[in-house]
């Protein structure tokens, strides 16, 4: 989870200037759209695989996992959404820095990183759950057809 983060720990969220702010949050916007490329695949490949499954255990496994991919898909949009307001706002600050509680505004920095992170860690883990679902199916269905 600690990957994602695209700055130093510590305080430099609250000591930074805002143009850094401003750069960091659209690298949080690329991931975010990377990461919604990347469950329109999963979804993509499981429908693909899905129509080759025979037995209704396999069904439903893949029915689970599908769900959980398109919750995933569903957060993605939002945190863009989210995302994307608050690169409003701190460009608003940089144009305006006198009419924004700052430090207020960076604690809501730290916390969307911190709920953007939380998310980052969940693809990844859906992403191996996934891969392994589907084949864990492809080889237990293969062995039936034998």
């Amino acid at each position: 989870m600690s990957e994602f983060r695209l700055r130093p720990k510590d305080d430099y969220v609250l000591v930074t200037k805002w143009d850094k702010l401003f750069v960091l949050t659209q690298h949080w916007i690329s991931d975010l759209r990377f990461y919604q490329d990347d469950l329109r695949f999963f979804k993509q490949l499981i429908k693909r695989y899905f129509i080759w499954i025979n037995t209704d255990k396999h069904q439903r496994e893949v029915e689970i996992i599908l769900n959980a991919v398109n919750k995933l898909a569903h957060k993605a949009e939002d945190l863009i959404k989210k995302t994307s307001g608050h690169l409003g706002h701190i460009k608003d600050i940089i144009d305006e820095p006198f009419t924004h509680d700052s430090q207020k505004f960076r604690e809501e920095h730290q916390d969307l990183e911190y709920e953007i992170a939380v998310f980052v860690k969940t693809c990844r883990d859906q992403r191996d759950q996934v891969f392994s679902v589907i084949e864990h199916v492809v080889d237990k269905e293969r062995l039936q057809e034998m």
